[in-house]
């Protein structure tokens, strides 16, 4: 079964992506597994850079700042690069491949299998939007990291 999923990219310009099954799409980013049922919504791409820690300094556990890169690169600096999406109940999800996130960010991020969320988290609003979020506040909590072969996915 043929999956669509839709990535906006900067200046307007539209890419369908057509993702067969769980292939790659770029350096171990991956459309998610599911496909969705032909009455549900259709799944949005954003690849953003994730900067992790809390406040200004961007110190700590949790989420600093989110932003769209606007389709596939790598990542600068100590941003991880990941896949952001709604999902078909509503709820944010977080893919970062594990060539894109350092060793370093993983072991202080992701301990025991948990992603701590300290302070609620606002999606910018410009990519809630491009992504079709209802809900762009992603509250604080643990929540469960999953890890598969190439990647971590987390479910807010």
């Amino acid at each position: 079964m043929k999956k669509y999923v839709l990535s906006l990219r900067p200046l307007g310009v539209l890419t369908l992506l057509i993702a067969l099954g769980f292939g790659p799409l770029n350096g171990g980013l991956r459309a998610p597994a599911t496909a969705a049922p032909s009455s549900a919504k259709m799944t949005v791409l954003a690849t953003v850079s994730v900067h992790f820690g809390r406040g200004p300094s961007c110190v700590g556990r949790g989420i600093c700042s989110v932003s769209d890169v606007g389709g596939l690169s790598s990542p600068t600096g100590s941003a991880a690069l990941g896949l952001l999406w709604s999902d078909q109940e509503d709820h944010l999800q977080l893919q970062i491949a594990k060539g894109n996130i350092s060793v370093e960010q993983k072991e202080a991020q992701f301990i025991g299998g948990q992603f701590k969320v300290i302070d609620a988290f606002e999606i910018p609003p410009g990519l809630a939007t491009q992504i079709g979020a209802i809900q762009s506040t992603i509250p604080p909590g643990d929540y469960v990291v999953t890890e598969h072969t190439d990647h971590y996915q987390i479910r807010f």
